[in-house]
């Protein structure tokens, strides 16, 4: 163990490279008294406890004539006369300031709060003991008004547990006494300093409340987690644990504990007094950092692994793996559940308030795998209000509940709109895409329920077949009529106004206006373009395809397709699906693709999502000196230059009411009273492998190697 210098305030550490020399107490000497009374020690202490504690007092605290050096060594023969008694000399407040913090109480707010223990109470005998030694100021250079009181004159030292017996003691001197210790306590730091000089800066041990300074916030003040958090070095730390906060004498002994993030200092000062520091509060028995760091990783959509990464290369103490996902499933997880229900329960009273009224439910369906292709292993349908595009329920499935990956889709869309009738729910009208399985139970168990397409995914197979004509040789001509053909179905859905054979008939009209033909006669009816009158001028300008043109009787082929007639009887109310792909937007964020995950922490990000979709609708476009903002991409489909609105950005205060809701649970004893998720399907197994897995020896010994060559 190190040692330390025992003079109060000095806490200089006995090192090859420290000039200075240390020197123990003169045990069997007579002076061993005074050197007990300038050290601040019970001049009662046995000898068999200074023997114990070792103490050392370096040679700066002696004058240079009590210090004998050998010539030939000057380093390793640095003795003491038996007469040396270590100065109780004083500093400067501002050099005392400097060198040891710990020396004045009012500088000593912003160290780390302790326990320390109490001290013995003195015996009568201590009062009595003392060392008088006097104390000069120096000449000023200058005159001129003080601003402080002098620390000249004579005083007496005496230990810091020392006090007088006030009935042992005449009043006359008591009252001497009383001044010549309230001189010495004014001369030794705690007089009125001067408030304008502006080198003061008082310290605070109290936390400043304004909002700059983080620690009061508008949510997340209830349990005291929102306030400003620093990194820091633990070597940096340490150094606030050199000395004792309580009397200034150098601590002894430090034992240090980790609890993941959580640090914890134990120390013990060589006058006896300990104490226990800690980095972060406790959560009923748990470092709250702990808590709040494995929430703020799972509800930003993060993963441990990533997060884990970061701060191992800047060696940042977070808790491990196996501590991570335990939090994760006792309180994140169920945390997370509770505020989804919340939040669609919300929703099903406005609904059912509108259904009270006789306005049925629109609703749009979707559903996003976990990878592409026939490889996923998760399928999430999602159900959204048109109305008011807040996501109101969704199914996930794995693909062992389904024969197959294709047939995850409907199952998770059936078992939803299930769920949806059975709260009570009044749907008139469903929008999917154009998926053959749903569009079958649509036809065969929900009859009653208007069942419409999106047209962007209609409009998106046109659109591959009229490019796939028009790049042969005789089609070219149809080339420029590319975007016009699909802005004329988008057109023909929502001029229609939910009649199903105007939706058809405002379609086939195509057919006479690429031909150059604005007025027409159909079963017995009169019809014209809906488009101004074109000039000449326009009339002549336009390459309008003939009528016996090859590239006109592929589009007609094309146009008059039955399926795409059928399915367009089936977008007469020109319903979208398009916020279903933003919210898909914000699921990415929080379960990506790329990485897997459990069923129930995918179903919890899969909330986690539908939370922050919910609470960020309606996001109004930013403005700059009242003009919206826009920012301008270029598109490699079209070829051109698009200019997208720029909007406001997210709200993210959910977030802090979810980790008050953390910090609450792990605060009760009982955890019953706290919703948990809805147990998983039956189904479910650990490995979505048909077959169980062989021995491991014969995997291994089947191994090939592509750089093997086989016999």
């Amino acid at each position: 163990m190190v040692r330390v210098c025992a003079f109060p305030g000095c806490g200089k550490k006995m090192r090859s490279y420290v000039p200075e020399s240390f020197h123990r107490l003169p045990l069997h000497e007579s002076t061993c008294k005074q050197w007990l009374v300038v050290l601040q020690v019970d001049v009662d202490t046995p000898i068999h406890i200074l023997k114990q504690k070792d103490y050392r007092v370096c040679s700066a605290h002696f004058d240079p004539d009590d210090i004998i050096i050998s010539d030939s060594k000057p380093r390793q023969r640095m003795r003491l006369k038996k007469s040396a008694i270590p100065k109780a000399t004083q500093l400067s407040p501002e050099a005392s300031a400097s060198e040891n913090p710990a020396m004045y109480p009012s500088e000593m707010a912003a160290v780390p709060q302790s326990t320390p223990q109490k001290p013995h109470k003195p015996r009568r005998s201590d009062w009595s003991t003392g060392l008088s030694f006097t104390i000069s100021s120096p000449k000023q250079p200058s005159v001129r008004q003080r601003t402080r009181p002098s620390s000249s004159g004579q005083y007496t030292a005496r230990p810091a547990s020392w006090q007088y017996p006030q009935e042992d003691v005449e009043e006359g001197a008591a009252s001497a006494l009383d001044t010549s210790v309230q001189d010495m306590s004014i001369s030794f730091g705690e007089m009125d300093l001067d408030r304008k000089d502006i080198s003061f800066v008082p310290f605070s041990d109290t936390t400043s409340s304004s909002p700059s300074s983080g620690s009061v916030s508008s949510s997340g003040s209830t349990n005291g987690w929102a306030g400003r958090k620093w990194i820091v070095d633990e070597a940096k730390l340490m150094e606030l644990f050199r000395t004792c906060s309580q009397c200034g004498v150098a601590i002894e002994d430090k034992r240090v504990a980790t609890r993941a993030s959580q640090i914890i200092i134990h120390w013990t000062c060589l006058k006896g007094h300990t104490g226990e520091w800690a980095s972060c509060t406790d959560q009923r028995k748990m470092g709250r950092n702990n808590l709040l760091s494995c929430a703020a990783t799972f509800f930003t959509g993060a993963t441990y692994s990533d997060i884990k990464e970061w701060a191992k290369l800047i060696n940042l103490q977070l808790p491990s793996k196996s501590q991570f996902y335990a939090i994760q499933s006792k309180y994140l997880i169920p945390v997370t559940n509770h505020a989804y229900k919340g939040q669609q329960q919300k929703i099903l009273e406005r609904i059912f308030q509108l259904s009270a009224a006789g306005q049925k439910l629109e609703m749009c369906g979707d559903a996003r795998c976990d990878s592409p292709g026939y490889s996923c292993k998760y399928s999430t349908y999602s159900f959204q209000d048109d109305a008011t595009k807040e996501i109101l329920h969704f199914e996930l499935v794995q693909v062992t509940e389904a024969s197959s990956s294709v047939a995850m889709e409907a199952m998770g869309f059936q078992r939803g709109l299930n769920h949806l009738l059975d709260l009570g729910l009044d749907i008139g009208v469903m929008v999917t895409d154009r998926s053959p399985s749903i569009r079958k139970l649509m036809r065969e168990s929900y009859g009653n329920i208007r069942h419409e397409y999106d047209p962007w995914h209609v409009n998106k197979s046109l659109k591959k077949k009229l490019a796939s004509v028009s790049n042969k040789k005789n089609y070219r001509e149809l080339r420029p009529w590319l975007r016009s053909i699909s802005n004329h179905l988008y057109w023909s859905c929502s001029s229609s106004h939910g009649d199903e054979q105007e939706c058809v008939r405002r379609w086939t009209s195509v057919l006479h206006h690429i031909r150059g033909i604005h007025r027409w006669e159909e079963n017995g009816r009169e019809y014209q373009c809906a488009h101004p009158p074109l000039s000449e001028e326009d009339q002549e300008k336009k390459r309008w395809l003939e009528h016996d043109s090859p590239a006109f009787r592929a589009l007609t082929e094309l146009v008059e397709e039955k399926t795409l007639l059928r399915d367009l009887r089936q977008m007469a109310l020109f319903k979208h699906t398009g916020s279903l792909e933003v919210f898909h937007n914000v699921t990415l964020k929080y379960a990506p693709k790329r990485l897997h995950f459990a069923y129930d922490s995918m179903r919890a990000r899969t909330e986690l999502a539908i939370i922050d979709h919910n609470m960020n609708i309606g996001r109004k476009q930013k403005t700059l000196e009242g003009n919206p903002q826009y920012k301008y991409v270029y598109t490699k489909t079209t070829q051109q230059w698009v200019a997208k609105p720029v909007y406001e950005p997210t709200s993210q205060e959910f977030r802090k009411d979810l980790m008050e809701d953390v910090l609450n649970m792990r605060e009760e004893k009982s955890l019953e009273p706290w919703p948990r998720p809805p147990p998983l399907p039956k189904r479910l197994l650990q490995n979505i492998a048909p077959v169980p897995r062989p021995d491991p020896s014969e995997l291994v010994a089947q191994r090939l190697s592509r750089f093997k060559q086989l016999l």
